[in-house]
């Protein structure tokens, strides 16, 4: 049987209440742009979920925050990484530049302000080569 225009417009309005989808747009409504943190995410186990890779198509938001301090750290400045869950910031990780090296060398920690090789807290080392264009 053939479906009148009426009758089809009814019914893809039905299929898009079922879905949870409104029939009319509403600009107030904000929805945030790419695949961020969600509940997916390891993020109770943060060893776990900074040394293995996302799942492919997976992307994480994170933002990284520079901070100079010169008494604390030694003059240096340091970094503190933060995924974005939602609206949420959550910590993830903090590296400060090792002093005394001559290209540069950082220490990635699971703690803020912590960054000592037998902490429990150390992830690893970050170093570049003499002109500071490639990290290994």
């Amino acid at each position: 049987p053939r479906v009148s225009k009426g009758n089809a417009a009814e019914e893809v309005e039905r299929n898009m209440r079922i879905m949870g989808i409104s029939a009319t747009y509403d600009p107030t409504t904000k929805k945030p742009k790419g695949k961020t943190a969600d509940s997916s995410f390891p993020l109770g186990d943060k060893r776990a979920f900074l040394t293995r890779p996302l799942r492919q198509g997976t992307k994480a938001m994170c933002n990284i925050k520079r901070i100079q301090s010169k008494k604390k750290f030694g003059g240096k400045p340091v970094y503190e990484c933060y995924i974005l869950d939602g609206n949420q910031e959550t910590f993830i990780m903090f590296g400060k530049k090792r002093p005394k090296n001559k290209t540069s060398n950082y220490i990635i920690s699971m703690a803020k302000g912590e960054a000592e090789k037998d902490s429990p807290n150390f992830l690893g080392k970050l170093r570049s080569n003499m002109l500071g264009t490639e990290f290994i």
